[in-house]
């Protein structure tokens, strides 16, 4: 591989975020440089439920930041999950629209949804809604309809091909984010690459490419695991406990997340080795698993782990960063990269193209990373 001396845009990371913004800007006619380490992103453990909104439900959304806030940051989100699937589309990619459930584990959560399922009714979010009665133990659900599932080794696959034929150029990192003379500039194993703009998308790996990210992105360990189930005929997703924990189903498989409160007291916070499993979530999670969804404890399952980027807020960092406007920052998705990312690239694609913003809808102000000055 003969690296150029100067490229319109590199993109750091080769997850879901910088897969999106490299093929789009690529197609449009940019020279692009994707850079990706040696390890796997968190997206490609991603277990594919794509859902509305936030860490936090609409309901305490509105009690902290207004309903005003809370509609908008909500009307974003809905406009992400519409651009996810709308890609997928396009790509020929595995997708279906089949609602999700927001399942109630305590009286309080119950209440917080019911709360939630007001106001998304009332902003005309969440396509159509739909409820469940309480069952093993539980306070119910929540349906959201306009939410569902994606193959996302199949999406990541289609976006790396699609970038490929449009001419892109893939370069493994090796280094960090720099500026010279203003411009950024990005060391790699072949040597130095020169760029107009570069886009930060790394996750929680960012915090080694630019020091900016190094006091505002916190690295999570989150685990999952695969395991036989009890076969359910319903596909949507389901997410409890403000996404704490989340499954999703294929036949008699399911795909499980969560339980990371069991590593008190950081639980999981600041660790970087997706390399070794907490044995503390790993038990949570077969209990879990055991007492909610009848899965036999001893069952086999397949484990893994990722690192994901959370902020303070819970809410990413996106725009041209402080003091370096010609770095772009798409980072912190504090776990709900999947759901929220592609409506950030539209915006930044859009921009650096020199064009409006789709819709005509620009990021809301909380998610810039300029709140972090």
């Amino acid at each position: 591989m003969t690296l150029p001396a100067r490229c319109d845009v590199a993109v750091l990371g080769g997850g879901l975020a910088g897969l999106l913004t490299a093929e789009r800007l690529q197609r449009a006619g940019a020279s692009v440089a994707l850079l990706e380490g040696e390890r796997a992103s968190a997206s490609s453990r991603s277990m594919g439920a794509v859902a509305l909104g936030w860490t936090d439900s609409p309901a305490r959304l509105s009690l902290g930041l207004g309903e005003d806030v809370a509609r908008a940051l909500c009307a974003w989100s809905a406009l992400a999950v519409e651009s996810l699937f709308a890609t997928c589309a396009r790509l020929d990619v595995s997708h279906q629209r089949c609602g999700s459930w927001r399942l109630c584990l305590d009286e309080r959560e119950r209440r917080e949804w019911d709360d939630s399922r007001a106001l998304l009714d009332r902003w005309g979010l969440g396509g159509e809604l739909s409820e469940r009665p309480a069952r093993g133990g539980d306070h119910g659900a929540i349906g959201l309809g306009a939410d569902g599932v994606v193959d996302v080794a199949e999406l990541l696959d289609a976006l790396q091909r699609g970038f490929e034929a449009a001419g892109g150029l893939r370069v493994p990192l090796d280094g960090v984010l720099a500026e010279e003379a203003g411009a950024p500039t990005v060391t790699t194993r072949e040597g130095v690459l020169h760029a107009e703009l570069a886009v930060a998308a790394a996750g929680a790996h960012a915090v080694s490419a630019h020091p900016f990210f190094r006091t505002t992105v916190v690295p999570v360990r989150v685990q999952g695991q695969r395991v036989q189930a009890p076969r359910s005929d319903d596909p949507r997703p389901v997410l409890a406990r403000h996404r704490f924990e989340a499954w999703t189903r294929d036949g008699d498989s399911l795909s499980f997340v969560g339980c990371r409160w069991a590593e008190q007291p950081e639980m999981e916070a600041g660790v970087t080795d997706d390399t070794t499993l907490s044995e503390r979530v790993s038990k949570a999670q077969d209990r879990f698993l055991a007492e909610r969804l009848g899965v036999p404890e001893e069952a086999p399952r397949e484990r893994w782990a990722g690192i994901v980027a959370h902020t303070c807020d819970g809410l990413p960092l996106l725009g041209p960063l402080p003091g370096a406007p010609k770095v772009i920052g798409l980072v912190g998705w504090s776990g709900w990269g999947l759901s929220l990312v592609a409506r950030a690239v539209d915006e930044v694609t859009a921009a650096m193209l020199g064009e409006p913003p789709p819709d005509g809808v620009s990021t809301p102000g909380l998610l810039t990373a300029r709140r972090m000055v």
